[in-house]
């Protein structure tokens, strides 16, 4: 027999944490990374709750996009996992969505297509993640066809940090980790994003000009010091 088990959300809790979150980076943008059902808070009702707060919001997939457009936010929606197949480019024009391009078969279908207009377009490189993205050594011949393609509007250069809380060697640190991305993609007038949750905490060198906060928004088990946060879900079980 299942065990009943209520989870109360608090949207207004979830909007706080999010302006902290934002607040660490006065000079940038920050995403509101809303993937996986917001990470089990409810994607509509966290989404609605932060569209005078955000710019962007993210997910994996266009089915999550869908959702955003079918409850009516109409706000740019990035695909972080990019599009699968080729039809979905139109309805990435059509929705109004922007995408990640991750790897070489995006990059040949993107520069394939024939849109009726240009989208923008994030570059995903690998720097120790090793989930998505392109190799370092591929990344800045990836980034200049990007900018050379008229299906494209615009190029946001992102890597996914693989360790951000932990200094658990040189290795892996976040210098060693960003000091993988080619210097040709650091310079001043490209657009990076780079710092996830525990990155825009403790790592001021990686909050660029956009931000992706996900932990210390929906769950809050990090915080700056003195920072007042405030926790967006209580579970309990029912006797």
């Amino acid at each position: 027999m299942a065990r009943p088990a209520v989870a109360e959300i608090n949207l207004e809790n979830i909007r706080g944490n999010f302006r902290l979150a934002a607040s660490m980076s006065s000079h940038g943008k920050t995403v509101a990374v809303v993937k996986a059902d917001a990470y089990g808070h409810g994607l509509v009702e966290v989404a609605e709750s932060l569209s005078q707060d955000t710019e962007v919001f993210a997910v994996a997939s266009i089915e999550e996009a869908m959702v955003l457009r079918a409850s009516g936010i109409r706000h740019p929606v990035l695909l972080m996992e990019g599009f699968f197949e080729d039809s979905e480019l139109d309805v990435i024009v059509k929705e109004g969505f922007w995408t990640v391009i991750h790897n070489e078969q995006q990059l040949g279908t993107l520069a394939q297509s024939r849109l009726p207009k240009p989208i923008p377009v994030w570059l995903k490189v690998d720097t120790g993640m090793h989930r998505l993205g392109f190799n370092p050594k591929e990344a800045a011949q990836a980034y200049a066809t990007l900018k050379a393609l008229k299906q494209v509007q615009s190029v946001v250069v992102m890597t996914h940090l693989a360790n951000a809380d932990h200094e658990l060697s040189d290795r892996v640190s976040v210098e060693a980790q960003l000091s993988k991305l080619p210097i040709t993609l650091t310079s001043r007038e490209i657009e990076l994003s780079i710092a996830n949750s525990a990155a825009l905490l403790d790592h001021p060198s990686t909050r660029k000009h956009w931000q992706r906060p996900v932990a210390n928004t929906w769950c809050c088990h990090l915080a700056p010091t003195g920072a007042s946060r405030r926790p967006a879900r209580k579970k309990w079980s029912m006797p």
